[in-house]
């Protein structure tokens, strides 16, 4: 991978989820520095025969679409609190009416 802030080497794994097929780069981190500044971004891929293959990205617009990605995928990854089992009552508790003194006389 190579931009105008980094140039490092990635591994690039495929992986299936759901029907789409994804190319997943580690470490995401220098990925993700790298698609922060500049314009452009660049990955050579080894292909089998010895050669490489060479593809250049423009990154304008690329900032807030990784960001709104992000966000919704932490997003979806929150699940709703369960109340604590010590937390809950076990049963709603009753009132009783309060008495009122009586006047007595001597």
């Amino acid at each position: 991978m190579n931009s105008q802030t980094i140039s490092t080497a990635l591994s690039m794994e495929c992986t299936q989820i759901g029907a789409n097929l994804f190319q997943i780069l580690d470490p995401f981190e220098a990925v993700l520095r790298a698609t922060q500044v500049g314009e452009t971004i660049g990955f050579a891929v080894a292909l089998q025969s010895g050669a490489f293959a060479v593809t250049r990205f423009s990154l304008i617009g690329a900032k807030p679409a990784i960001e709104r990605t992000l966000l919704e995928a932490a997003k979806s990854k929150l699940i709703p609190p369960k109340a604590s089992p010590e937390n809950t009552p076990k049963s709603t508790p009753k009132t009783t009416p309060k008495s009122t003194p009586k006047d007595i006389s001597i």
